[in-house]
């Protein structure tokens, strides 16, 4: 082993090192351009046969920090990270493939990230032969929020669907987790290259107890045939491949074993080697070889897989890979530059909106927080916005001689032109300094680059057009971590601006450098870019995050779900009206600051909602979600019962606001409540109103079990046929309609329900729902119908009010007002897209209530045993975490004044609304996973979500016959709208653009689809 001292190391990276030599340089180039200076490069020549020993040997000779361990023969990919394990020193350990490389601040910015956790999660960038770079949305999305504890549980939850949990490359190790995985590890003796990681991950992920995400790390991984996981090489390689991965799964399982893992971790981890089997029929049944090959192939597959006859995946198991889109490399272009400079190298930032950012769709929206207060104080029939807005106009218009005002000289303005109370405006003065320390926070972006500088030893300056005090400002940086700047240049002390590009120069002679080695990085296209380049200085335009979600910077592509804020849509509403509150404009404000936190999001120009459900979550349902839960606080009175899965994430939004005294979680559902509705009085009509379509006798009569007669079930369940009242029923034939359903029930049910038993399950029934629910409750359901909470009614003899997020018509209001119950709906309207996507996205991701226990203790609610697809589930959790996490963030950052900016419903909704309706089929598969399932509408087994929105779209845009769940449209799938960037252009661009980018809605325009449009 050749090996070079060093200091002791705080990270080291382990390459192995065969068959690279192509891209072995540029993989060592980007870990000796690292950022963080005190790490080892230990690389592992795994016997390679091409000049790769050579090049190691160069950069060991020219850089201490790279260590070379050799191997005497080809040992495989798994035992060469072992062998470099072994030989690490630094505190943390992570793996670099030697074709692979990483952005050169990776590493710093993972271990700045850490925060203690024992890994940390990289991203991944995909690159092909071509140098094309890409992501996978959708495994980009993944974060690690929900694992505390739980990690190994989360670890083989997802049964292997995403690679991002058990690849070894993409993640930064703390070395203690190695220390007690390597006994284990280095029992798995031999050759192994194909799911080698799967290994070291099982291992590591049981004893890690902690994760979490760099953003701001990138792995670029690339994709090329002769790669040795690639599936070119015929029949031997892919002998020894399904050979490697009968081994690993045979490790894993006998670890899981050693380790005593419970029941559901071992059925997962079955589960995922199932998955496997699956994906390598397919890779077999691609590869191109013969049929007497392809036979043995099978039946190593067999060997490999517990013996499982192999089938193929579905689409949905593919899931996290099934979109891609282009990787922009702006941020990774600007940190590797600056990890270029060097000591003593100067780099200037703009403040606002660069190194801060505030809530605010514009700063000056901070001055209408204060209007309240002022009112209150002064009496004064203008808005303190309004005078403090023409306070700086007149002190500007004053100022003759400088370019800039300072805070006092607008407060001055004020007194004079006003004739307000000097006391009163010292308050204000000072209330204004508060909430903008209160409001500002870091752009965390910037301020990892602004880390990185520290790191590098550059000279930092700040340079803002900003007329806030000069102890102010320091105050305000110190408390969003920026220190140790070299000087901080302000156009209110020096009279001169940026925009001017008079500050720029002043600032370069202060420094004593001439402008075109500073690098400024601003926000302002004309003042951060144009007037810094015309006094000298190089510029890097960094936009703010407001004008990236709003569409203004050409080339950086966003969401058009907010195009009813911004431009007229034809509707009859004036949506721009909108950015006139300030709900609105702040949820906005917050929304971008995450979104486009850094700029150069990767985002696919058209989409809706980018294959995002985190950004559909935050960005469109948030918004949504919260002006519904304000709207439910405000009717609710202080006791708010919400009912069923549905009421679920409004519950948990009115918890992050206002706490959970008060409220109350209702396991319901219609079918849960079928039997008692036979119990209610007034004959079966309520009961047969709400049996679900498609009902057999046995399966009817399954679900009043509870108030049946012993000896009539005994009799249906052997029964070819049912004879009742003259007429015979076979039981697992369908009811031809409702005089059937009618005649079985008259002459089959009702004789034969068991009294005894029917009265104590009404009775228990109400006592459960009567312990839960008083007198005047408000109960949130998502509505239309009314059919719960009128049976609730009946059943507890309650007088309850009923919170909507809309209805269809009268009819139930009618029924409910009949048991004094009265209704308020969150809408005035019924939205074009409603039901199933509506009711999923509020809905709790657990399985449904399907009915209820009774015993002595009284009634308790029983649950279906479904469990869904784990990409539905993560799909539904994703988007109703970032909804929550949207409100949560409006809550820490506004507190009480969240209060003083109620959304209203159309406004807050347009967004979300927007999305349903207009996005495309390609935005829509997000959810292709997710699985409806409501017979008590449909009499259906479950349903694809994505085919009944496509049914509701068609029905709503293109103008097909019959309601929109009842038979599928006969029309092409509705897109979502032109991209932006079509937006007024005359048709022959549009077609030049179809041809190019979209051939499939060029040819269906061209043959007169969507009208002929």
């Amino acid at each position: 082993m050749q090996t070079n001292s060093a200091a002791t190391p705080l990270l080291s990276v382990v390459v192995p090192v065969f068959k690279t030599e192509r891209w072995l340089r540029r993989c060592l180039d980007s870990l000796l351009g690292q950022s963080l200076e005190e790490i080892e490069i230990v690389c592992v020549d795994d016997a390679s046969p091409d000049g790769c020993a050579a090049v190691l040997a160069e950069y060991a000779s020219r850089d201490a920090r790279v260590r070379v361990v050799t191997h005497a023969r080809n040992e495989g990919l798994f035992r060469a990270r072992l062998s470099g394990i072994r030989a690490a020193r630094g505190a943390f350990i992570a793996f670099l493939d030697s074709d692979d490389y990483v952005n050169l601040d990776c590493y710093r910015a993972a271990l700045d990230a850490a925060d203690g956790a024992d890994m940390t999660v990289l991203h991944t960038v995909h690159e092909d032969a071509q140098g094309y770079r890409y992501i996978h949305p959708r495994y980009a999305s993944y974060r690690f929020d929900d694992c505390a504890g739980k990690l190994f549980t989360r670890f083989f939850e997802q049964r292997g669907l995403c690679f991002v949990w058990h690849t070894v490359w993409n993640k930064v190790y703390r070395r203690a987790l190695f220390e007690r995985a390597l006994p284990y590890l280095e029992e798995l003796e031999g050759h192994l290259i194909m799911a080698e990681d799967l290994c070291f991950s099982v291992v590591l992920f049981y004893f890690a107890r902690s994760i979490a995400f760099s953003e701001y790390s990138y792995y670029f991984y690339y994709q090329h045939a002769d790669a040795s996981t690639s599936l070119a090489g015929g029949m031997d390689k892919y002998v020894k491949n399904i050979g490697d991965l009968g081994r690993a799964f045979a490790f894993t399982e006998d670890f899981l074993h050693k380790v005593r893992a419970s029941a559901p971790i071992l059925r997962d981890f079955a589960a995922w080697r199932s998955l496997y089997g699956r994906f390598w029929a397919e890779n077999v049944k691609r590869s191109g070889l013969s049929g007497p090959q392809l036979r043995a192939l099978h039946a190593r597959l067999r060997e490999a897989f517990g013996g499982e006859e192999p089938s193929l995946p579905s689409p949905s198991e593919s899931f996290f890979y099934g979109k891609t889109c282009p990787f922009d490399s702006r941020y990774v272009q600007l940190s590797d530059y600056l990890c270029t400079l060097r000591a003593g190298d100067c780099v200037s930032f703009d403040i606002f909106d660069t190194l801060l950012v505030r809530p605010f769709y514009e700063p000056k929206d901070l001055f209408r927080l204060l209007d309240a207060e002022f009112a209150r104080e002064s009496g004064c029939g203008v808005p303190f916005h309004v005078l403090r807005e023409k306070g700086e106009r007149i002190a500007r218009a004053n100022n003759l001689l400088g370019e800039e005002v300072d805070l006092s000289a607008v407060y001055d303005a004020m007194a004079s032109a006003f004739s307000l109370d000097a006391a009163l405006l010292a308050r204000m003065r000072a209330r204004e300094l508060e909430e903008e320390l209160r409001f500002c926070a870091p752009r965390r972006s910037v301020r990892s680059l602004y880390r990185l500088l520290r790191r590098r030893g550059a000279r930092i300056l700040l340079i803002s057009d900003i007329y806030l005090p000069r102890p102010f400002m320091e105050k305000l940086l110190q408390k969003n971590g920026y220190t140790g700047y070299e000087r901080l240049f302000l156009s209110c002390e020096s009279g001169v601006t940026k925009q001017t590009g008079n500050l720029f120069r002043a600032a370069a002679v202060a420094c004593g450098v001439a402008p075109g080695q500073i690098l400024h990085i601003g926000d302002n296209w004309e003042s951060d870019v144009l007037r810094a380049q015309e006094a000298g200085l190089r510029t890097f335009f960094y936009a703010r995050a407001v004008d990236c979600l709003m569409q203004r910077i050409s080339d950086i592509p966003s969401t058009d779900m907010y195009r009813d804020y911004l431009r007229p849509t034809g509707g009859v509403a004036n949506g721009a009206n909108a950015l006139a509150r300030m709900g609105v404009r702040c949820s906005l404000a917050v929304i971008a600051n995450r979104l486009y936190d850094d700029p150069f999001n990767s985002y696919p120009a058209g989409s809706a909602f980018g294959h995002d459900p985190r950004l559909f979550g935050y960005a469109a349902l948030g918004m949504h979600l919260l002006a519904l839960t304000q709207w439910i606080r405000a009717e609710g009175g202080g006791r708010v019962r919400f009912i069923a899965r549905d009421g679920y994430l409004p519950m948990r939004a009115y918890a992050l606001l206002y706490g959970r005294e008060g409220t109350e979680y209702l396991h319901v559902s219609r079918r849960a409540l079928l039997p008692v509705t036979l119990l209610l009085g007034g004959g079966p009509a309520l009961f047969e109103a709400n049996v679900a379509p498609g009902e057999t006798p046995r399966s009817l009569c399954a679900q009043l079990r509870p108030l049946l007669s012993a000896s009539f079930w005994r009799e249906l369940a052997e029964a070819e046929l049912v004879r009742a009242g003259g007429a015979a029923f076979r039981p697992d034939v369908p009811f031809a309609g409702e005089a059937e359903l009618h005649r079985f029930v008259a002459d089959a049910l009702l004789p034969n329900l068991d009294a005894e038993a029917c009265a104590r399950y009404r009775s228990a029934l109400a006592g459960y729902f009567a312990a839960r629910l008083g007198d005047g409750d408000a109960c949130f359901d998502v509505g239309y119908s009314g059919r719960t909470l009128h049976i609730l009614a009946v059943l507890t003899g309650l007088r309850l009010r009923g919170l909507f997020v809309h209805d269809y018509g009268d009819g139930a209001r009618a029924l409910l007002a009949a048991r004094g119950v009265s209704v308020r709906t969150f809408y005035d309207f019924a939205p074009a897209v409603a039901g199933h996507i509506r009711e999923l996205l509020l809905s709790d991701v657990a399985p449904s209530c399907i009915g209820y226990a009774v015993g002595e203790d009284g009634a308790r609610p029983l649950f279906e045993p479904a469990r869904l697809h784990y990409a539905a589930e993560f799909t539904l959790r994703s988007v109703q975490d970032a909804a929550l996490a949207f409100v949560a963030d409006m809550r820490r950052i506004f507190g009480d004044a969240l209060e003083g900016m109620p959304l209203r419903a159309p406004e807050a909704s347009a967004p979300l609304e927007y999305c349903l309706l207009y996005s495309s089929e390609e935005d829509r598969s997000l959810f292709a996973p997710v699985a409806f399932e409501d017979r008590m509408y449909t009499g259906k087994e479950p349903s694809l979500l994505v085919d009944l929105w496509r049914r509701d779209v068609g029905y709503y845009r293109n103008g097909a016959s019959g309601p929109p769940t009842s038979a599928p449209v006969p029309a092409p799938a509705a897109e979502g709208a032109p991209p932006a960037l079509l937006h007024g252009q005359p048709r022959w661009k549009k077609a030049v653009y179809y041809w190019l980018f979209d051939r499939e809605t060029f040819r269906r325009k061209l043959n007169g689809g969507e009208g002929g449009r």
